[in-house]
């Protein structure tokens, strides 16, 4: 009976070990640098693919914007294959993904009277544009002692809204018309991650 209750033992460990690596919560840690908050979820569905969703956050950004102040919610869905020998969520891998994005940005404008009769007049433009995307990217993810995940990727996203208005009759070239204020988060961009968390 012991010997059968310390077999058990052994057993419920090695599925509880694997257990807590198919889930795994993370957090980005280069994205407060532009007031930015990412956090992710990631479940592995066996030894070479896992499905995952990350949430954004971005409180009144300024500075790396065309905007002067810029909030967004972001929603992705992501899918990843691991390319590497190890088992899933350790190694290489490609991933594709989705996104689903909300944007407010407001603009800091001045209105000069042309006849000079007045004082400059300061004020907000605001806007709001919803987007949706996807994009590609490659990375690598390790897990330590069972418990530590670091996870690091690069790759490319597209997000709509990069209208553009039609000027060649005129000037011969095409200017971005009326969503500039919220580049570079329309259109291409560039996708990139440090993610560090614990695994489950």
């Amino acid at each position: 009976m012991k010997k059968f209750l310390l077999l058990a033992s052994a057993c419920l460990y090695g599925m509880v070990g694997f257990a807590q690596r198919k889930n795994l919560i993370k957090l980005d840690i280069h994205s407060p640098i532009f007031r930015t908050g990412i956090i992710s979820y990631e479940r592995v569905l066996n030894t070479n693919s896992s499905i995952g969703i990350g949430f954004l956050y971005t409180d009144q950004s300024g500075g790396f914007t065309n905007a002067t102040y810029l909030s967004r919610l972001a929603i992705t869905p992501e899918y990843r294959f691991f390319l590497s020998k190890k088992e899933a969520p350790s190694g290489f891998y490609a991933s594709a993904f989705a996104r689903y994005q909300w944007m407010e940005a407001r603009e800091w404008n001045t209105l000069y009277d042309d006849f000079g009769m007045a004082e400059p007049y300061n004020y907000y433009i605001e806007k709001e544009l919803s987007t949706f995307g996807g994009g590609l990217t490659l990375g690598f993810q390790e897990v330590f002692k069972e418990r530590i995940v670091i996870d690091l990727f690069l790759g490319t996203v597209w997000n709509s809204g990069d209208k553009r208005k039609d000027l060649s009759a005129q000037n011969n070239y095409y200017t971005p018309e009326p969503n500039e204020i919220f580049k570079p988060y329309v259109g291409y961009f560039i996708r990139s991650g440090v993610n560090v968390g614990i695994a489950f």
